[in-house]
């Protein structure tokens, strides 16, 4: 009942953010021009890329392994394995899960306990906890219902805090219950990517790992100082989608006020703005050039591949600032179409440096 209670709560919250949406529009025209566009349109479109591409792009078919249902007690745990070579993930992720013999819209979100390198299987530790993994539990211990042989859909993956251990010199595992599957994923890509040094005269049990590819490319030496790990954590800041969509969030927001005074036919302040706008995108752009190319310590290759996108929002910037400051030196001086072609490329650029 709370299931179908909260089903109908949400499918009603969405039929009522699209009739809201589209209100607020017509309620914002002004003179025949929806305003209300300049403000909630890029949101709306982000909102869009957002929920289609992991659909379009990041979702896939898995054949079901295994299936099997374990009770300890009052606690009962499925073990799901599937087999997805089309998945990449990294230890720590999450990814979400749709098993359509349980449920055909419902996608559910899961840590994934497994290793990058476990030959494209993929396993999940559920804790029947709730209707829908109640379900799966009984899938699980009934044989004429089992799912092995059968397939589902996974989406993902999805980043966690877990996965940010390889910033970190030193990192202290604790877990208890469900909660250790994410640390199960990081122990294992640790062990499986270091070298084991066994004490044969101690507890064969213990064992030290001496070194861990951090990285993904090979061992990491453990003495590397202080600076090099602030180097390292600047670099996955900048380079990070998180800075990426923030940065992409400003720059939409600024040239929406920009677009906004110009509707009111303030060309002059909008020009002024404009130029404001473009030379705070240099600015943030050429930090994170100088962060990567100093952590790289001169690898101008990786840079002129990794930043060629920078490279190009900073040109289009500058030559956004000279076009408005010749703009404000003599307003009639208007190259509209030169304006309208430098705003399609900023934005083609911003695009795919969210996507790459």
């Amino acid at each position: 009942r709370t299931s179908m209670g909260y089903r109908v709560f949400w499918y009603y919250h969405l039929l009522g953010i699209a009739l809201a949406t589209v209100l607020l529009i017509l309620h914002g025209t002004i003179r025949g021009f929806p305003i209300t566009l300049c403000f909630i349109g890029g949101p709306v479109l982000l909102y869009l890329f957002d929920s289609l591409i992991p659909r379009v792009l990041f979702t896939f078919p898995a054949d079901v392994l295994d299936l099997s249902a374990h009770e300890d007690g009052t606690t009962r745990v499925v073990k799901l394995v599937v087999r997805c070579p089309s998945f990449s993930y990294g230890p720590g992720q999450y990814a979400q899960v749709r098993v359509p013999e349980i449920s055909f819209l419902e996608w559910h979100p899961f840590t994934i306990a497994s290793a990058p390198n476990e030959a494209g299987e993929v396993t999940f530790f559920i804790k029947a906890a709730g209707p829908w993994t109640r379900r799966l539990y009984a899938c699980a211990s009934d044989p004429a219902r089992n799912l092995r042989g059968g397939r589902l859909q996974i989406r993902g993956p999805y980043g966690a805090p877990a996965q940010n251990f390889a910033i970190h010199r030193h990192i202290v595992v604790v877990g208890a219950g469900i909660g250790v599957t994410p640390l199960v994923s990081v122990w294992k890509h640790l062990v499986n990517t270091a070298s084991v040094a066994v004490d044969d005269q101690a507890d064969p049990r213990r064992c030290s790992v001496v070194s861990a590819d951090r990285a993904g490319g090979g061992a990491s030496d453990s003495r590397l100082g202080a600076a090099g790990w602030r180097s390292s954590g600047a670099v996955a800041l900048v380079e990070s989608l998180t800075f990426a969509v923030l940065y992409f969030l400003m720059v939409l927001l600024l040239e929406l006020t920009v677009v906004t005074v110009l509707i009111y036919d303030q060309k002059q302040e909008s020009a002024a703005l404009q130029m404001a706008t473009s030379a705070l995108s240099v600015l943030i752009l050429s930090f994170k050039t100088m962060v990567a190319l100093a952590a790289r310590r001169g690898g101008v290759g990786l840079w002129l591949g990794g930043m060629s996108l920078d490279a190009g929002i900073i040109v289009c910037n500058v030559a956004a600032i000279i076009f408005f400051a010749v703009y404000l030196h003599d307003p009639s001086a208007n190259d509209v179409p030169f304006y309208i072609s430098l705003l399609l490329v900023l934005g083609v650029l911003h695009t795919l440096e969210v996507l790459l």
